[in-house]
């Protein structure tokens, strides 16, 4: 699996991080975290940014396909991501398909 890793760090620690990869010709991103104590700040909203510009730039003719926790459907809709079907249960979290072209994400 080829992956790129984004990572934020304040004063040399790390408070945000995210991974893109590409596996059996999908592209997709996940392990989207934020340290608590920068949660409400705007930070995801910045890190997520960078993920669509990456993905805009080096993955512009593929289609994005991620697993998103549905409580965080309409924060990835921002960025262009559609849902797609009915959530379900994986790893005990409820769970969403969502799916857009990498030329059609935006930043927010």
């Amino acid at each position: 699996m080829d992956a790129r890793h984004v990572f934020a760090y304040d004063q040399g620690q790390l408070v945000a991080y995210a991974r893109i990869y590409e596996h059996a010709g999908v592209v997709s991103f996940g392990r989207i975290t934020t340290d608590s104590c920068y949660r409400g700040t705007g930070l995801g909203k910045q890190l997520m940014n960078h993920v669509m510009a990456i993905l805009k730039v080096h993955y512009s003719a593929a289609t994005i396909e991620i697993d998103a926790q549905t409580h965080a459907q309409k924060f990835y809709e921002k960025f262009g991501l559609i849902a797609e079907g009915q959530p379900y249960i994986d790893l005990g979290a409820e769970v969403i398909k969502m799916h857009a072209p990498a030329r059609k994400l935006v930043l927010a």
